[in-house]
């Protein structure tokens, strides 16, 4: 289907509806439970001009971590200008990933796609832009429960990988996120009335677990479970939680590293699966 997003790609089972543009940085631009937009809409427009909003991606870098690449033409990505102006110095925030279009192919309820430093976008090779070699494969996986997402990310320096989506809050007053037991601060209850922007680093057992980050709102509630402990390779070690004040969304972000530290990982096979449900009973 081509719209405002380009070429979308939607897949639908049982309860479960997506749709991603694989022209826009593999992003998921829908994300639907029994005909229910789980994703803040109202911040389309930001997606569009700088990849904020919606459901982007975190690949191949988090944040502003990667060196930033010199001479970028700002005519060539305008969106530069817009991220500048905003207070954000890296042209290519949380990774060149969201930025870039994406190959793509369909089987039934999946859709993968790639891309890697040998590719080029408005004249520059993804190596160049990002400052090392790297390959990044997504796959998104429409399941009888919920969403997967599943990263396989490798470079010749440290990668990332986790998801940044957007998601309505509708009634902020009432909602609210459960941090896993595996958290360092252990397992507690915020309210996102009070704006945060903070990662909670998980607890790196021997064994591999995994970890539950559960979001309540008054019209759905939404289950992220993500793989901790164990191969690092497989591993997220921070989920984020942003919500900043004067906004109606939350985002929860598994994230393949721990902030704050220095990331070794080059390479990252981990997957994310994101299950809603109706809200608790009385809510």
């Amino acid at each position: 289907m081509m719209n405002e997003f380009g070429h979308t790609v939607s897949i639908k089972s049982g309860d479960i509806e997506i749709t991603t543009a694989p022209e826009l940085g593999f992003s998921l631009v829908s994300f639907r439970y029994r005909g229910l937009e789980i994703l803040d809409t109202r911040l389309k427009e930001d997606f569009l001009a700088i990849r904020k909003g919606l459901g982007p991606l975190i690949v191949p870098h988090f944040n502003q971590q990667a060196a930033v690449p010199q001479g970028v033409d700002k005519q060539a990505f305008p969106h530069v200008a817009a991220l500048e102006a905003r207070g954000v110095q890296h042209p290519f925030q949380h990774g060149i990933g969201r930025y870039v279009s994406w190959e793509h192919t369909v089987d039934g309820n999946t859709v993968r796609g790639r891309i890697d430093g040998a590719m080029s976008w408005r004249g520059h090779s993804l190596a160049d832009l990002t400052g090392y070699n790297f390959s990044a494969q997504v796959v998104y996986s429409v399941e009888e429960d919920g969403l997967k997402i599943a990263f396989d990310v490798s470079g010749d320096r440290p990668v990332a990988a986790g998801i940044h989506f957007y998601y309505n809050l509708f009634e902020k007053s009432v909602a609210g996120v459960r941090l896993p037991a595996g958290c360092e601060a252990g397992e507690a209850d915020l309210r996102l009335s009070e704006p945060i922007d903070k990662g909670f680093p998980v607890k790196h057992l021997p064994a591999r677990t995994e970890a539950a980050c559960t979001l309540v709102t008054d019209s759905y509630s939404l289950v992220t479970r993500f793989p901790t402990g164990g191969d690092p390779e497989t591993s997220f070690d921070t989920v984020v939680i942003f919500c900043p004040a004067g906004g109606g969304f939350a985002c929860i972000e598994p994230v393949s590293y721990r902030l704050g530290s220095e990331n070794t990982k080059k390479r990252f096979r981990g997957a994310i699966r994101l299950q809603p449900a109706p809200p608790p009973a009385g809510d």
